[in-house]
């Protein structure tokens, strides 16, 4: 031990008192000698020689002798013979080397018997350089007992650091307070939820019938020693339990189990709140010495170290279980790795794609257990982690059971708390960039329909005069005649223009379905076997034994079915069988498309066994006018997708095992009254009408056919080209001669147009016959024309017939 030395001035001062100074401070002696006097161990001091020139009360107490007896000896009767020569040579030692011991000795007390104890010693010079010998004298017994008290603690701090639980803790520390002194039984009580009561949750060894009491007691004041400490949250000491105020509801019980004094320390949180009381009970009445109000505090300060180290724990335990739920619950892969890519972290999602349980994965290089990233998105992962950058919206596609997924993939870099890694975040978006496609081909198709519709109106507005015209010129021939053949043939072919047209519209903006409720199995074989026949190529149909019935334009679904069965056929140029097969699905099912509103619908799917579709063309495959045939219009699909839009469905292509491809189309279920589309039956019209008839269209060509039409059925004919004309030609007609009828054009550029023409019309001739033509021949006023004010509709193109058919309809109807 290093030495340990101090010197001290002995110069009187003016008042005759020896100071001792030290370190530029001056302390009397009387002072000194008043405090060593009165310090609680026994302190003794020797000069060189050996002499005792100095002993405290403290060592009489201890001895059972007085100063007297010992000062200015050599020797004293306090050590055995043995025992004073080690001590006079280990003194001497201490003199030489100036060093600190501390001894452990015997000595005899004043009642003769032989104790043991501890002797610290050390080595002062005074001013003059003179050495004294201090000993400072304590109980080995009280020093052992100590050792053992620090060791019981030590124990108890292990157990917590160990994560005890917190009752067994607790229950430590009480077996270690009641170790301490006899007589003593120890409680703890804690505070429940709401913190208005104390309860008894650590085993005690206070009588039943007394914990029974205890338990439950109010926090307030006044309520038993405990009640009081919890409510004030200082100590609360009851003496007397028989006396004291705070008792007197219970003191029969306190004397029946022998409990005569009560102290409670109040267990206090660091966050200021009482957790509840450490109290210690004995068996006679008594107040609390230094030693034990040193021993309550320190239990609860233990107590409250190991219910705050719980109730972290326990909160730890819940965030981590919450943050493992939070992790496992999400729909998202959540993959944790390190710094050399080993995996950290594999949720439930992780488990479920993979089909890898967690223990499995953990420590496993990200690239062997989880193959689906591409090389690109690899290495970017590979960059985030190194770099400490986070990546977020890569994009990743993988193929499953013939399907493309498309997933978007985020990293995450740890960079606190010393973690290196990262976390990976891996989202199927598969239907949400399905539904974005099908937005963006929504709108790619309504912006080409516009156009398309235009250019269909055109074209039926230059075939009206063609077929018209065609039609007069076949009424003025004979059937016989190579110039009536030569018509015909110039009829058909115009026929073939009407139907491209009729596709265009098809798909253009505002044809909408004449629609009736039927099931469409028996539609489905005819329109299939009407375009394979002649051909190698057969169907095998597979249809529900109740098949859902849907609403639709037969005629427009059947154009479907048959554009893509002409497809099937065309992808199998040697022969061979085209499934078709169809299905009731109801919402919540695997195969149902997010794309519908309804809740149910049937899916009809049509699959060759051709050379497929390559991926780099299943984006395009709707596009109008995108085809991969020589002789194709590229019109096909495009109309398919249109029809089924207008009716609510959605159609969509997929790849299949082994060669082939497969169209499917969904038509939602609706529970809707049938709409009647009943056609006027069409009757040979002779000749022979008569009064006056106004028409009206933008087109010259046109006007001049229905003329010349309506002229051949024997109608007078005004002609106008725009609504406002028509209104001043009718009121200038209809004074001389009645308006029969009127037809107008529905659409005029630049112009009044029929559908405004007609409401003021009828504002002044609510009587007059209107009869609507448009080159849009699936627009909606035509299918509802009565809706708009018109008694009839003629759609372009025309023939005479279908000019009479009207007539006849409107006029002798």
């Amino acid at each position: 031990m290093a030495a340990m030395k101090k010197t001290f001035s002995t110069t009187k001062d003016q008042n005759g008192a020896t100071p001792l100074s030290g370190g530029g401070q001056v302390v009397s002696v009387d002072l000194l000698q008043g405090i060593v006097g009165n310090f609680p161990d026994p302190v003794l001091v020797k000069d060189r020689q050996h002499r005792w020139l100095f002993a405290n009360k403290a060592f009489e107490a201890f001895s059972g002798r007085s100063a007297e007896d010992v000062v200015g000896q050599t020797s004293c009767p306090f050590f055995l013979k043995d025992q004073a020569d080690l001590s006079r040579q280990s003194d001497e030692i201490i003199f030489t080397t100036e060093n600190s011991v501390r001894n452990v000795e015997q000595v005899v007390d004043a009642h003769g018997r032989i104790i043991s104890i501890v002797a610290h010693k050390s080595v002062y010079r005074d001013g003059a350089g003179k050495q004294f010998l201090v000993t400072v004298l304590r109980s080995a017994t009280e020093a052992v007992q100590e050792q053992a008290y620090e060791r019981q603690v030590n124990k108890i701090l292990k157990e917590l650091a160990l994560g005890g639980s917190r009752e067994h803790i607790l229950g430590l520390i009480l077996e270690v307070a009641e170790e301490q002194f006899e007589g003593m039984t120890a409680s703890i009580l804690l505070v429940d939820d709401d913190e208005k009561k104390l309860r008894l949750k650590i085993a005690s060894k206070l009588p039943d019938f007394f914990t029974a009491v205890i338990d439950g007691t109010p926090v307030q004041d006044g309520m038993g020693s405990c009640g009081t400490a919890a409510f004030r949250k200082e100590r609360v000491v009851a003496e007397n339990l028989q006396s004291h105020p705070y008792w007197h509801r219970v003191k029969d019980l306190t004397l029946r189990a022998n409990l005569h004094a009560c102290w409670s320390e109040p267990i206090i949180m660091s966050q200021g709140n009482v957790a509840g009381t450490f109290a210690l009970y004995y068996d006679r009445v008594q107040a609390p010495e230094a030693n034990e109000i040193k021993l309550m505090e320190t239990m609860a300060q233990l107590a409250a170290i190991t219910i705050e180290h719980h109730q972290i724990h326990e909160e730890k335990k819940l965030l981590r279980k919450m943050m493992a739920n939070i992790i496992d619950s999400m729909p998202s892969v959540l993959i944790g790795v390190d710094a050399s890519g080993g995996v950290t972290q594999w949720n439930k999602e992780a488990e479920r794609v993979t089909g890898i349980e967690q223990l499995a994965a953990l420590g496993k290089k990200l690239g062997a257990i989880y193959p689906y990233f591409q090389t690109q998105v690899l290495d970017e992962i590979n960059y985030a982690v190194k770099c400490r950058e986070v990546r977020p919206n890569l994009k990743n596609t993988r193929s499953i059971e013939g399907k493309t997924l498309y997933e978007d993939v985020t990293v995450y870099p740890l960079t606190s708390n010393g973690i290196e890694g990262a976390v990976i975040r891996v989202d199927n978006v598969t239907e949400r960039v399905q539904l974005e496609e099908a937005i963006i081909q929504a709108d790619r198709m309504m912006s080409i329909g516009v156009l398309a519709g235009g250019i269909a109106h055109d074209f039926n507005n230059i075939l009206v005069a063609i077929l018209g015209n065609l039609n007069l010129a076949a009424q003025y021939l004979g059937q016989d005649t190579k110039a009536f053949q030569l018509v015909q043939k110039a009829e058909e072919a115009s026929f073939r223009a009407k139907g491209l047209a009729n596709q265009l519209l098809t798909f253009s903006k505002g044809g909408e379905p004449v629609r009736r409720v039927m099931t469409l199995d028996t539609l489905i074989k005819e329109s299939a076997q009407f375009m394979l026949a002649g051909s190698t190529v057969r169907c095998r149909y597979s249809f529900p034994e109740e098949f859902w019935p849907v609403d639709v334009d037969e005629d427009q679904i059947s154009q479907v079915v048959q554009n893509l069965v002409v497809n099937a056929k065309q992808a199998m140029a040697d022969g061979g069988v085209i499934e078709i097969r169809c299905a009731n699905v109801a919402r919540g099912a695997p195969d149902f498309p997010l794309q519908l509103q309804a809740d149910k619908c049937i899916a009809v799917t049509i699959r060759d066994y051709g050379p497929g579709i390559p991926d780099e063309i299943s984006t395009q495959l709707f596009d109008p006018y995108f085809t991969t045939k020589q002789a194709g219009s590229g019109l096909g699909l495009a109309v398919c997708y249109s029809v089924i839009s207008r009716h609510g469905g959605y159609i969509t292509t997929r790849k299949v095992e082994g060669d082939g491809a497969a169209f499917i189309f969904y038509l939602p279920v609706e529970d809707v009254k049938h709409k009647a589309n009943v056609l006027p039956v069409l009757e040979q019209v002779a000749r022979g009408g008569h009064g006056t008839v106004l028409v009206m269209d933008d087109d010259l060509a046109v006007c001049a056919l229905l003329s010349a039409m309506l002229q051949h059925l024997g109608y007078e004919v005004v002609t106008t080209h725009d609504g406002a004309e028509v209104l001043k030609a009718y009121d200038a007609t209809s004074a001389t001669t009645p308006v029969r009828l009127v037809i107008m054009d529905l659409t005029v550029p630049a112009g009044m147009g029929g559908r405004e023409a007609v409401q003021k019309l009828h504002a002044t001739h609510p009587d007059a016959k209107v009869v609507v033509t448009s080159g849009y021949s699936n627009d909606p006023v035509l299918s509802r024309c009565e809706e708009h004010g018109f008694c009839g509709a003629l759609a372009k193109p025309f023939q005479l017939e279908d000019l009479a058919v009207v007539l006849q309809e409107v006029l002798e109807n």
